[in-house]
């Protein structure tokens, strides 16, 4: 049987606070896609596709409608990309390649029915940097520490100490 993406989380407590079942990863808008070398990892930062239903007051009232999280990948192999599917909705699916107990995963991302991302990584990924939005409004992170280093505002893509870590 082939495992959900939220199966293969580290921890699903990030995700279970917001969401009473795990939203699919088909729709999601796929904001920026990060290579490191330490790993390798992959960082995806990407949009979900549905808002989650219990959401914070403060979120409420702000009229936030998206949710975002990084998606972390490690021991990164095998990477294509064909066109370039950054900003755009793309279905990604994970499913389980070569020996079991190797526990890799194959995660691929279609834009328009047509393979636009493809790599291999560990079976374990990890969720971080969750905040919820609307677009031209403020960004509300989950995290205090978020909060804290970047109040309101995205960082800049060069932030290593933002995209480095989870």
């Amino acid at each position: 049987m082939t495992p959900t993406w939220a199966e293969l989380l580290i921890d699903r407590e990030p995700l279970a606070r917001y969401y009473g079942a795990p939203p699919s990863l088909n729709g999601v808008v796929l904001r920026s896609v990060r290579l490191e070398r330490d790993g390798p990892t992959l960082l995806l930062r990407l949009d979900l596709p549905t808002f989650p239903d219990r959401p914070e007051p403060e979120w409420s009232a702000a009229g936030c409608d998206r949710f975002q999280c990084q998606l972390r990948c490690l021991d990164v192999a095998e990477v294509r990309f064909s066109g370039w599917p950054v900003g755009r909705a793309v279905d990604l699916g994970v499913e389980p390649v070569g020996p079991a107990a190797e526990r890799r995963i194959a995660v691929t991302g279609r834009h328009d029915g047509v393979e636009a991302l493809r790599f291999s990584c560990n079976a374990s990924l990890a969720v971080g940097h969750l905040l919820a939005y609307r677009e031209g409004g403020p960004h509300l992170y989950v995290g205090a520490v978020d909060r804290h280093l970047l109040g309101t505002r995205l960082p800049d893509p060069t932030d290593g100490a933002f995209y480095g870590r989870l």
